[in-house]
């Protein structure tokens, strides 16, 4: 079988790894970015577009299917024109089917796959690295985390917050929250990372922290939880559905205070944290590698819808 991937550039992961996936298990996989996207195929391949992809493009004639993450409310007409749409989570699926009113037959969930990962030690040192990986838009709450952190003056603490700046003035507005709170110093912004500087941060990384308003499939938890990272979280969806009670904790969509006080016992108590970590890092283990989700992803793309 060949698969075909069309992705926004730069925001290809989901992508990427189905296909690393797919080639795991001996099928042709191959990503392409939407300023290029393949030409009709002729040999019976299977075309599959990012649903992020349908802001830039309209889906291609042979188009088999969406990969569904996130999609904003102005993308409906355009997903609701691909017949078979794949939801990375339940909750995204149950969002197609209330807010985008697609019929659940033609929805399929499958779960993003995980690449084997190295545990991660930590910072090693008296304070806590948080790390929070996302792009600086309103959507995944950064001037929330930055708030909840704040209230915690009296311990030792600092934030990387790795992610895009696409919305830049949202993203200047949260750099100008780091110095109204007061702790800019312990406040790094990174835009960008690649692969192997990415790694060698969560090497370090103590808490995984994410203040979303809302998340369907939260990608960088499920990593956070496959390097045995505890996490903190303000969102709805599928992250409750696999974070464990003493891996993670969840507060409601912008509940900064119950975020600031979940945070304040972790990072307060370094034993916790470790035995969040351990469990963590179970939990981690039992979220699906690459090969499995590729299998999920054909049999969804084989069914009819």
């Amino acid at each position: 079988m060949i698969v075909r991937f069309i992705a926004p550039v730069g925001g290809h992961r989901f992508c990427d790894r189905f296909a690393a996936g797919l080639r795991a298990i001996g099928h042709a996989a191959e990503v392409f970015p939407d300023t290029a996207p393949p030409p009709p195929a002729t040999d019976g391949g299977l075309l599959v577009i990012d649903a992020a992809s349908l802001a830039a493009i309209a889906p291609p004639p042979g188009t088999t299917a969406a990969l569904v993450h996130h999609v904003p409310h102005s993308l409906a007409p355009r997903v609701a024109a691909v017949k078979l749409l794949v939801a990375t989570g339940e909750a995204m699926a149950e969002r197609l089917a209330d807010e985008f009113i697609i019929p659940p037959a033609r929805i399929r969930v499958v779960a993003p796959g995980l690449p084997d990962l190295p545990r991660s030690p930590g910072s090693g040192g008296p304070g806590c690295h948080v790390l929070s990986i996302g792009p600086l838009t309103r959507r995944k709450g950064p001037d929330l985390l930055l708030r909840a952190l704040a209230r915690l003056f009296d311990l030792d603490w600092r934030l990387t917050i790795v992610g895009d700046h696409r919305d830049a003035d949202f993203a200047a507005e949260v750099h100008a929250l780091a110095g109204t709170l007061g702790i800019d110093r312990q406040v790094t912004f990174i835009p960008a990372l690649d692969e192997a500087a990415l790694d060698a941060l969560w090497a370090t990384a103590d808490l995984f922290a994410l203040a979303s308003r809302w998340e369907g499939y939260p990608a960088t938890v499920a990593e956070a939880l496959r390097r045995g990272v505890p996490v903190a979280l303000t969102a709805e969806g599928d992250a409750a559905r696999f974070v464990p009670t003493e891996g993670g904790v969840l507060c409601a969509p912008e509940d900064t205070d119950g975020l600031s006080k979940a945070m304040r016992r972790l990072i307060f108590d370094p034993d916790l944290r470790h035995r969040f970590a351990d469990h963590a890092w179970e939990a981690g283990g039992r979220l699906p590698d690459l090969p499995s989700a590729a299998r999920t992803l054909l049999q969804a793309l084989e069914a009819p819808a």
